[in-house]
């Protein structure tokens, strides 16, 4: 077989380009059967969960592919999110049981490489009989969605990328440390948890604008 050789500055302009190709740009870039990485682009499809639906909504399969729901009944959210457009995910949680969403990547998670999640998140506060003062989103990669209510770490099933505790009611956009991929996984997920169980345990999160990127 053949080999062509691309130069090096024509393979950085293929390369640029194809990156730039959408707002968001695409995960990956093809030169001569080869695939390339975007750095610095959201791996993630429609993390910004716009919506034009006039309420709320429990989530199934179509309501924002590529999406899905992964444990109880998670909802996207019909009002202002985080940047002041419609649109953001609304669960809930406690320690041992909750609400989840995750999607199954386009450009899988690579072992070795450093990764960073950033994610706009808001307290709810909505119900006086739950009595956690804060609630924590955690972030998960995964090979093999849990069977359970609660997502459990299980490496190399399920690996915790992060996680954020907070009690503002306010939006508030947060960045998780750098994470090193422990090994390859092809999902994203998320949860919506606390440190409680029982009666009045639950706590609410609205989430929005989450991103995945590579460093």
């Amino acid at each position: 077989m053949k080999k062509i050789l691309v130069p090096a500055v024509l393979l950085t302009l293929v390369f640029i380009t194809g990156c730039r190709d959408s707002p968001t740009g695409p995960t990956t870039v093809y030169v001569h059967d080869t695939v390339y990485s975007c750095p610095h682009m959201n791996l993630l499809d429609a993390g910004d969960f716009l919506t034009s639906n006039p309420s709320v909504v429990d989530m199934d399969q179509s309501t924002i592919p590529p999406w899905l729901p992964a444990t109880g009944t998670p909802q996207l959210g019909a009002g202002l999110g985080c940047d002041s457009t419609h649109g953001y995910i609304q669960m809930w949680g406690n320690s041992v049981d909750g609400e989840s969403i995750m999607q199954h990547l386009r450009t899988p998670i690579q072992k070795g490489k450093t990764y960073v999640v950033t994610a706009c998140i808001r307290f709810l506060k909505d119900n006086p009989a739950n009595v956690s003062p804060f609630t924590r989103v955690r972030f998960m990669a995964f090979n093999q969605a849990p069977s359970t209510t609660h997502w459990v770490e299980d490496r190399p099933n399920v690996a915790v990328i992060g996680s954020v505790t907070t009690s503002n009611e306010t939006w508030q956009t947060y960045t998780l440390q750098d994470w090193v991929a422990d090994s390859d996984y092809s999902g994203f997920a998320f949860n919506v948890e606390d440190d409680l169980v029982g009666d009045g345990s639950a706590s609410w999160a609205k989430i929005d604008n989450v991103t995945l990127k590579e460093k």
